[in-house]
């Protein structure tokens, strides 16, 4: 086993043990020792490969968002875009959630916000949406205004600020997409 195949897979271990004990704590709640004893790893193992908890869920985070939303450009549909994106945040809904009611929710929240922007502009990139007569400057804004407005509806379910299917909020999205007519 290669020496980065061997980080990863004490990453994962790691990471393993965090979402296990996620599962019952909040992430602010969880310390260092509790994982370390969750995975029978040592201290310096443990901060050899992250620099603190936070670091080892946005890691796994990451990893997950990284596998299912590669970052080329795939040509599949708004539609499926969003169910894609919201199938991803309802499988990991503990991991998001936690994330996002921890004191370092700035960075899991930019994440989201990423991610819905990336959708959008993929979509006014192939012209799907009705902005072609605008001026680029119009079309970023656009694209900014609704990122912060889906990423917001996304994390207000996330933490259950208001209740809907998984479906429910693939609707609301590709509303307020298409919605737009300027």
């Amino acid at each position: 086993m290669s020496s980065i195949q061997l980080n990863n897979a004490t990453k994962s271990l790691i990471v393993s043990s965090l979402s296990k004990l996620m599962q019952t704590k909040s992430l602010d709640k969880i310390r260092v020792n509790d994982i370390i004893e969750e995975c029978q790893i040592s201290r310096h193992t443990f901060y050899y490969h992250f620099d603190n908890i936070y670091n080892a869920a946005y890691w796994e985070f990451e990893r997950i968002l990284n596998e299912t939303f590669p970052e080329e450009d795939r040509n599949e549909s708004i539609e499926a875009s969003a169910v894609e994106m919201i199938d991803f945040f309802r499988t990991n809904r503990n991991l998001c959630k936690s994330m996002i009611e921890s004191k370092h929710h700035s960075q899991m929240e930019h994440i989201i916000y990423e991610k819905v922007e990336n959708v959008i502009r993929n979509e006014y990139r192939k012209n799907n949406l009705p902005w072609a007569e605008l001026s680029q400057e119009k079309k970023e804004l656009i694209v900014k205004v609704l990122a912060i407005s889906e990423a917001a509806c996304v994390k207000g379910w996330l933490l259950d600020q208001f209740k809907a299917s998984s479906k429910d909020m693939i609707d609301v999205l590709m509303k307020m997409m298409k919605g737009l007519s300027l």
